[in-house]
């Protein structure tokens, strides 16, 4: 095989629930009955490090099981849900080529349902501009950014705290930028903020889930 991405509908195994039900045990047993391969679909599973309350397999299993998603970023990185998509989809490409079953594993629906049905199009966030809109926060004081919001997008900003920097932070820090005063808000901003952490892509699964 080459490196091609699977097809769609091509069969994998899906085990959802929450910490410590048993569904890494569970995932083990697939994969060595059924030769797979573990994709771990968890937002706290992905930091180096974290390895309390996210349930890890231990390395003597990682080592007779094939495991991705796992220390994929130290806990003080950025790390948004396009990054894990692309992450996981270079270790499904991985998983296709070794002609191995994939089975994922986790509790974070919002990356499963990534994974499952895909998500929009999206421009890529922009690194630079984020420092500087923490530093006009900071600047200007708390509820900056949530003012420029309510300007741009009301309905999002009702969804919103003025607290929850880190959201208000993610509307506003993607490239294709467009000027505001003296930031720059992305063109994101045509989207409400509901839509970007939750749109998915027209079109067939690229798995067909067991």
């Amino acid at each position: 095989m080459s490196g091609d991405a699977p097809e769609a509908g091509a069969p994998a195994v899906v085990l959802v629930g929450p910490t410590a039900s048993g569904k890494s045990e569970v995932a083990q047993a697939l994969a060595l009955r059924f030769r797979g391969w573990i994709l771990s679909v968890d937002s706290m599973a992905v930091y180096r490090g974290l390895d309390i309350g996210t349930s890890k397999p231990p390395k003597s299993v990682r080592r007779e099981i094939q495991h991705r998603g796992l220390d994929l970023v130290d806990p003080d990185q950025d790390f948004s849900l396009g990054d894990f998509l692309r992450a996981a989809e270079q270790a499904l490409k991985e998983m296709h080529n070794a002609g191995v079953l994939p089975i994922l594993v986790g509790g974070t629906g919002l990356y499963l349902r990534g994974v499952l049905k895909g998500v929009a199009d999206l421009p890529r966030r922009d690194p630079e501009l984020r420092r500087r809109l923490l530093k006009r926060e900071e600047r200007d004081g708390p509820g900056t950014l949530h003012r420029v919001l309510r300007e741009k997008d009301p309905a999002s900003a009702a969804r919103i705290a003025p607290s929850d920097r880190q959201r208000i932070v993610l509307w506003s820090s993607y490239d294709g930028r467009e000027p505001c005063g003296e930031i720059h808000i992305s063109s994101i901003t045509r989207h409400r903020v509901a839509d970007i952490e939750f749109a998915s892509a027209a079109g067939s699964a690229a798995y067909a889930a067991a």
